[in-house]
């Protein structure tokens, strides 16, 4: 890239910045006039099932981030905003999301009575409120999308790929093995959410939102390496790898995703606002790897996760610096 291109990226960033918060307000509104009033009334006469995390992790990240940074990306790309049911369904998938991620965990929830929560909900309501919360957010996300049956297939590759994960659990896997857990955790995820949009998904959108998925994972591994190094999971990060080659990974799967949007039909110009959108998020993914590479610098080239303390392993992103080289990164990588 040449300097003056790099330098012109700055100049988008203030604008993307303000286009994003008006998104995310818009989302809030949204959220506050559809979403709580559920969430109040379930808390109401909660069993104890609900908890106040439970609450937290859907307005504030997967009720939030779904709809106004996921769900408005497509929007971008495909060139026409959501629509009220999109943005309803979108709404109610992520505040679905966060509770079946603790049905997935739980290893006292048997996985057959988990796929009928996300087959059969008409059958099948839970048997607490949790349960019956997770129900209601399904319901009224599978009435607003555009195939119930689409966003179904979705949630069985999701949940299957929750089952692999489990594999993580200690030590034993190889880095290939490691890969492609990654990829399908995230990239299923993602196209869990891109399939609420359509009847059919065209091939290029699950090979772009796969792709997506998977890097957007292996960024979210960067970030959580002192969490799995206490939990003795087992990722890409945790493994005693060198950082050089997480970064080369990391790059060539944002070369990939770049690559294969090239390749769809979609317009010049959507493409470019498209990207703007990933950018912004995958440049943190940089910001903590120049951090794991400053540890592993210090540990004689060695990066040991269990070398390093929480306060070193935790990359705190509202660091200034670290929000300074996140701009760094998006004008380098646009």
């Amino acid at each position: 890239m040449s300097f003056i291109k790099y330098l012109l990226n700055w100049f988008i960033i203030p604008p993307l910045l303000l286009k994003v918060s008006r998104q995310l307000r818009t989302q809030k509104a949204f959220q506050h006039k559809y979403l709580t009033p559920l969430l109040q009334d379930c808390l109401k006469n909660n069993d104890g099932s609900i908890s106040k995390a439970d609450i937290r992790k859907i307005e504030k990240y997967y009720g939030l981030a779904v709809p106004a940074v996921l769900g408005e990306a497509y929007a971008v790309l495909r060139g026409k905003p959501m629509t009220e049911r999109e943005r309803k369904a979108a709404t109610f998938l992520g505040a679905t999301t966060g509770l079946f991620d603790d049905f997935f965990e739980n290893r006292d929830m048997e996985d057959a009575y988990i796929r009928n929560l996300y087959n059969l909900p008409e059958d099948y309501r839970g048997n607490n409120d949790n349960e019956r919360l997770a129900n209601q957010c399904w319901l009224i996300a599978l009435g607003n999308s555009a195939a119930a049956d689409t966003l179904k297939y979705y949630a069985g590759k999701v949940h299957e790929a929750q089952i692999e994960s489990r594999k993580q659990v200690g030590n034993g896997l190889t880095h290939k093995e490691l890969q492609q857990i990654t990829d399908d955790k995230g990239g299923y995820s993602v196209l869990f959410y891109r399939s609420l949009f359509d009847d059919k998904m065209p091939e290029w959108d699950e090979q772009i939102f796969y792709r997506a998925g998977a890097l957007l994972q292996l960024e979210n591994d960067l970030f959580d390496v002192y969490k799995d190094r206490e939990d003795r999971i087992q990722t890409l990060v945790t493994t005693e790898i060198k950082i050089a080659e997480l970064r080369t990974l990391y790059l060539h799967g944002w070369a990939t995703l770049k690559k294969d949007l090239q390749k769809s039909p979609y317009d010049e110009r959507q493409k470019v606002d498209f990207l703007k959108i990933l950018a912004a998020i995958v440049s943190r993914g940089f910001v903590c790897l120049d951090m794991l590479a400053k540890l592993e610098k210090e540990n004689m080239g060695h990066f040991d996760p269990s070398a390093f303390t929480r306060k070193q392993l935790i990359c705190d992103m509202e660091k200034p610096v670290n929000l300074l080289k996140t701009l760094h990164y998006f004008a380098k990588i646009r």
